[in-house]
């Protein structure tokens, strides 16, 4: 089955589910339109019974559970080794009770999954199995531990899961009114248990703050790692069928590889955490997306749409409050861009690994210029330019060097490029070249260039080559003649890079003197550039050009290094005959 189709299959299935039993039908009705296809094959979903149409009883959480009976009759008083108190919740696809282990003198609460016994068979009961040794492998303190497994006498698979007890990330956040350096170190801990479970290469799939809860002692703990996938190799790997796949993401934290049906790594957690992490800071998602009503519109939006930064979102809810406002200037900059840069479309353009993610913040925190402010604002967002054909609009993104525009083209037609935007993304992307100059300089200023050890001057290279990539696509003179001047001070140190960057040097230098003649201290630096690639290569023509140079720069300076260059030029002469 295609992305696109499945997209869509999908997206018309959350619909049905998100509407009352009565009302599913129409709600199916509403989001297939005239595809009589895909409305039959999103009908077929539902008719495979109700345990299709909630989430994987392996994938929900215990305290998600509603609370109402699916079976009649009392809970059973054991389970495997475990005695049985009470039912924490009863859904479609089984119970959760809360028990404790019969030789456990301490009787530690904990809490048993019991999958339904008409569920327990074919694909669901081997993916069971194949999560509880995933489960098993997960040991850290932020991972709500898997204790034990087993199958009933009746054949019913179950598993014994450590009780959290505690709140939602964000509603434990907001009922102890955390400032926003708290939110970021309470975050970080969720990041440090997401990064462990990567490095153990297991993806979640489905974080949100349902999943995230926090102790009375302010631990955040990770819940229901049972719908996660290993990475990469072997059977694991393989797509589900499509009724396991209809229920196996939340859509609001959802990355669009997921939403389309495409393979995962471990982006599509980094995706999902951006979403927590603005809904952590603002009270709100990205984007407000509903199930309801038809399909495009939501694929839009989460597939095109750019995210607002965490500090738009803020003025835009209470605009006038002067509260909000603090908090939008404190979220602007790094933040910001942060979370856009978790939040890229395009999973090469996104924040590579939880683990940079957590490094950024703790950047932010440290108050040292986090890697992500350092990118260009159109990679932040993320170049989505593929193609999605889809039964009535089609989705292109078209991606500037000054910004990002987006063209929804739909029964409406093509929309317009925002010029205010594009001069608002020229501006970020000046300032994002700027603060990584700020950084180079400051580096520069530390030490002593002729005396560098290979560790600092491979770091100083490496600081220097992200910003040349930011400074390369914008105009301001300022920022190119600090670049210029920049890539000159270390290719004067001589190695394998050397002529590159001096030629880098002259090139800058040339075209900032050719736009202002007047300055004569830019013709001399292009001139001094020139003369050192001459002499990195002993080219005698070469040097008694720069001295000709010099010598026509109306600087007194200028005058000074054209005699020296002249008689180097002669040396340099009389040496070849």
């Amino acid at each position: 089955m295609k992305p696109e189709r499945w997209a869509r299959i999908r997206l018309a299935f959350e619909a049905a589910v998100a509407a009352s039993p009565a009302g599913r039908r129409l709600a199916v009705e509403q989001a297939c339109g005239d595809d009589a296809a895909l409305r039959d094959e999103v009908l077929a979903l539902l008719a495979a019974g109700d345990a299709a149409a909630e989430p994987q009883f392996l994938e929900k959480p215990v305290h998600a559970f509603e609370d109402y009976r699916a079976e009649p009759g009392a809970p059973p008083r054991r389970i495997g080794p475990f005695e049985i108190h009470g039912e924490l919740g009863v859904g479609g696809m089984g119970a959760v009770y809360r028990a404790h282990r019969l030789d456990d003198p301490t009787r530690t609460p904990i809490a048993v999954k019991v999958m339904r016994h008409g569920l327990a068979a074919g694909e669901l009961r081997e993916r069971f199995y194949k999560e509880e040794a995933i489960l098993a492998a997960l040991d850290h303190p932020g991972i709500a531990r898997l204790l034990d497994a087993g199958v009933t006498d009746a054949g019913s698979p179950w598993l014994a899961m450590e009780l959290i007890d505690g709140l939602p990330l964000t509603a434990w956040a907001e009922r102890r009114e955390l400032s926003t350096r708290a939110r970021l170190e309470l975050f970080l801990q969720v990041c440090d248990a997401v990064a462990y479970a990567h490095g153990r290469r297991v993806v979640h799939r489905d974080l949100k703050p349902a999943n995230i809860l926090v102790t009375h002692a302010g631990e955040a703990r990770l819940l229901d790692f049972g719908i996660a996938k290993l990475l990469p190799g072997g059977d694991e790997a393989q797509a589900m069928s499509t009724v396991t796949h209809a229920a196996l993401m939340t859509i609001d934290y959802a990355s669009p590889e997921q939403v389309l049906g495409e393979p995962v790594d471990e982006r599509s957690d980094v995706y999902a955490l951006g979403v927590v992490l603005c809904e952590l800071l603002t009270g709100r998602r990205p984007y407000r997306v509903t199930t309801r009503g038809r399909p495009e519109a939501l694929l839009k939006a989460m597939l095109v749409d750019a995210p607002q930064p965490p500090s738009a979102l803020v003025r835009a809810d209470r605009p006038g409050d002067p509260r909000a406002e603090a908090l939008a200037d404190e979220l602007a900059g790094d933040l910001d861009a942060i979370v856009t840069h978790a939040l890229a479309k395009s999973a090469d353009e996104r924040c590579p690994s939880v683990a940079a993610l957590a490094a950024d913040l703790r950047h932010h925190l440290a108050g040292r210029i986090p890697a992500a402010r350092t990118l260009p604002v159109t990679r932040r967002l993320g170049r989505f330019a593929r193609r999605r054909s889809l039964a009535a609009a089609a989705l292109v993104v078209a991606a500037g060097l000054a910004g990002v525009a987006t063209l929804w083209l739909g029964g409406a037609g093509a929309g317009a490029v925002d010029a205010g935007a594009a001069a608002r993304a020229a501006e970020e992307s000046r300032r994002a070249a700027a603060a990584a100059l700020d950084a180079v300089e400051e580096s520069l200023a530390e030490h002593d260039v002729a005396a560098l050890d290979e560790t600092t001057r491979g770091r100083l290279e490496h600081e220097l080559d992200r910003a040349a990539q930011l400074s390369a696509h914008v105009a301001d003179p300022q920022v190119r003649r600090r670049w210029a001047a920049a890539e000159a001070r270390l290719g004067e140190l001589g190695g394998p890079g050397a002529r590159v960057r001096l030629q880098r040097a002259r090139t800058l230098f040339a075209e900032l003197s050719a736009a202002d003649p007047a300055d004569a201290r830019l013709a001399l630096l292009a001139a001094d550039a020139r003369f050192r690639l001459a002499a990195l290569g002993a080219s005698c023509p070469e040097l008694a050009a720069a001295a000709r140079a010099a010598r026509a720069i109306g600087l007194e300076e200028a005058a000074r290094r054209a005699a020296e260059w002249e008689r180097a030029a002669a040396a340099c002469a009389e040496g070849g005959r």
